[in-house]
Order: structure tokens, then sequence, then C-alpha cells
């Protein structure tokens, strides 16, 4: 019975209930299916199980099913199939899935590492560009991304929006350097000639044989002609350097008739040998008129304005001072009928130490209308200059104003 139902890589074999081999196929030869000890117990009509067991040295597949004949009698039944195609395939379908993940892996690194190279090229190129901005230290370039607009385009545009606010900083920075050590160079320049002068005078004083009355007499005043211009040079210098660290902003209340008045006045005593017309105030109404500013301060830009036409006209030149207020605005106009200023010269009238014509200003300081300049711009307004070879010059200051009823 077991010859029937075996086959080339199929064993048979029965068993009684006591497990003893009752018969088996032929081609196990001296070989036994084994049973587990656990299970002899077991030879329940409905309790088949399986096992994988060692038979002529190869692993095997054991189906075990009881058999009942009668109530008191039973065998078992034990069907044994080789497991070696299936190992085999298992391995092999081991080692191609081995094999297979490994090159999906590599392949997966390699395609990953191409695709993160093509995304992240946009920002080694950007990196690349502000390394390059930064040691050059050339704020004028841009990165100039070429690309959509998506999160590393719109780094890119961010970063060119940095660079040329940087630019600008970094150009007002290097002309604010320029202009500082250009006004150190000149003020040196003014402090030394007055210095020089003063020493020299000094020496002159000191000579043995001593000089003679006259000539000490004349050096004296020299002395005291460049005290006085160097303390001018100091306090106008001390004014320029106030503006610039903190520019004030005034913009208080200022009568203006009584201010003309007091400038009127001092004009008379630092000028009286020339004749300065005070024209009187022009709005259309007999109301008093008040600027927006400062008392101080305007009466400084007023004296300079008329110091500065004194110095640069001849004693019978003619010089006005007239007002007129115009909307909500009041203009302060300085008029001369001298020679003039060039036009070339005109652009460089405010500037510091700046002087037109020095033979005839000899002891200016060149500071004079650039802080008339700075002091109208702390009060919210305007300094401007015409000028024409044969009507003159005219500076004119415009402020801010209110009428009072």
């Amino acid at each position: 019975m077991t010859n029937q139902y075996a086959g080339p890589e199929i064993y048979v074999q029965t068993r009684d209930v006591a497990g003893k081999i009752i018969d088996r196929s032929l081609n196990l030869g001296e070989n036994n299916l084994p049973l587990a000890l656990t299970e002899r117990s077991a030879l329940e009509p409905d309790s088949a199980w399986t096992e994988i067991a060692i038979v002529a040295g190869e692993r095997r597949l054991i189906y075990n099913q009881p058999i009942l004949h009668d109530a008191s009698k039973g065998s078992l039944l034990q069907i044994s199939s080789s497991l070696t195609d299936r190992d085999r395939s298992l391995n092999n379908l081991s080692r191609v899935l081995v094999a297979g993940n490994f090159f999906v892996i590599v392949a997966a690194f390699g395609t990953g590492w191409l695709l993160a190279g093509v995304g992240l090229r946009p920002i080694s190129r950007l990196a690349q560009a502000i390394l390059a901005i930064g040691k050059m230290r050339d704020f004028s370039r841009r990165v100039n991304y070429v690309g959509s607009d998506d999160e590393i385009g719109q780094l890119a545009s961010t970063f060119d929006q940095m660079l040329a606010e940087l630019e600008d900083a970094h150009r007002q920075t290097e002309q604010t350097l320029q202009a500082q050590r250009r006004f150190v160079a000149d003020a040196s320049h003014e402090l030394r000639t007055p210095l020089t002068t003063a020493r020299g005078n000094l020496a002159l004083l000191r000579r043995e044989p001593p000089i003679s009355k006259n000539d000490r007499y004349e050096v004296l005043v020299d002395l005291v002609e460049e005290t006085d211009r160097l303390i001018r040079l100091v306090n106008d210098l001390l004014v320029l350097a106030r503006a610039d660290v903190q520019p004030p902003q005034w913009q208080d209340p200022v009568k203006l008739q009584p201010l003309l008045a007091v400038v009127q006045r001092q004009m008379k005593q630092l000028a009286p040998k020339r004749k300065i017309q005070f024209a009187q105030i022009s709005d259309g109404t007999l109301a008093p008129i008040t600027v927006l500013g400062n008392a101080d301060a305007l009466k400084q830009v007023l004296l300079i304005l008329l110091d500065n036409a004194v110095k640069h006209t001849l004693p019978s030149a003619q010089i006005v001072l007239k007002t007129a207020v115009i909307n909500s605005t009041v203009e302060i106009c300085v008029c001369d009928s001298g020679s003039g200023i060039p036009q070339e010269e005109l652009i460089h009238i405010f500037d510091r130490f700046y002087v037109v014509d020095t033979a005839r200003t000899q002891n200016s300081t060149g500071l004079g209308l650039s802080i008339a300049k700075t002091l109208v711009e702390s009060q919210n307004g305007q300094l401007t200059v015409t000028s024409n070879a044969t009507k003159g010059t005219m500076f004119k200051v415009t402020l801010s104003c209110k009428k009072q009823f």
C-alpha cells in the first residue's frame, strides 16, 4: 500500500498506535521517517500535523495523519516530501532579492545624489557669488539668479536687495569719510596759517637786539588779529562739528521784526562805513510776522550773509535786506550790487573752507556760508544763491512762518 502512493520524491510510512513502523515505501531504503515523541499520544482522527526533519541527509516535510479503524484500533500515516527544490528556490530568491536591493539602493542613492546636485546647484552658485562679493568687497555686483520664482529665487532676490542697501550704505560711508578727511585737512591748513604767523611774530619779539617800538606795535597788532582769527575759526569749527554730530531741529516761534532790528543795529557797529538798507516786510497786511526756527541761529545766519556781502563788494556797492511773505513761508533776501560770483564757483559756494575772492577775503575762514546753510537747514529751511555779473548776488533764506492776529 505504501509503495502505491510513493513517488521519486515522496516517502510513505505507516505506524501503529505504539509508534512502531508497520510499513514503508521502498524508496526509503534503510531510512525511517521520524516521529516527534510529543505528538505520539495525539493519535486523534482530526489531529493531523506536520514537521520538518532531516532524512537521508536532506530536509523533508513530513505530514502525519492519524487513521482510526475502529474504537480500539488505529494507525498513523506519514507522507514526506523533499524540501530541497523549495530551499534551493528560496536561496536563489534570497540572493536575487539581496542583489536587487543592493542595486536598487545604489541606483536610488545615485539618482538622489544627481537630483540633489541639480536641486542644490542654484544654492551653490548663490553661495559662490556671495563669497566672491564678500572677498572683493564689490557691493555693486548682484547674484543675477535665473530660474523659477521659488524659495531659492526669493532668497536670491533678498540677497540682491541686501546688496543694494549695502552698496548705498557703503557709498554714504565712503562719502562721509572723504568729507571728514577733507574737512580735517582743510582745518589743519587753516589753523596752521595763523599759528605760523603768530610764531613768526613771537620770534621777532624775542630778537636781540630788540626791534623798534613801531615794529613792536605792528607785531602786537598782527598777533591780536591772528588770535582773533583763530578764535573765530575754532568757534566756526565747533558749530559745524556739533551740527554734524547731532543736527538740531528748531521750530520755535521767532518774531521777525524785532530780530531784524537787532541785526540792523549790530551791522552798524560791524560795518559803520557801509550803508545797508533794510526794506520793510511785504505781506499785504499789517500783522506781525512770526517764523518757525531759532532766534540766535537766524540772527547768526543774517549776520553771516550781510558780512559776506560787505567783504565781497566795493564800498560803493549797494546792500539790501528785504523780506517777503509768500503763502506759509517767509523769504529773507540779502542782495548786493557787486560783480557777482562766477557760475562755475556757485556750486562750491557752500563748501567748507571755500573762498571765492582770496584777494579781498584774506581774513575769511571760508566757513561762514557753510555754517549759514547748516543753521538754516536746522530750522527746516532752505538757503539758496543766485548771481549775475551785472546785477550782483542774492542769498535767499526760506523759512516756515505763521501770522499772528
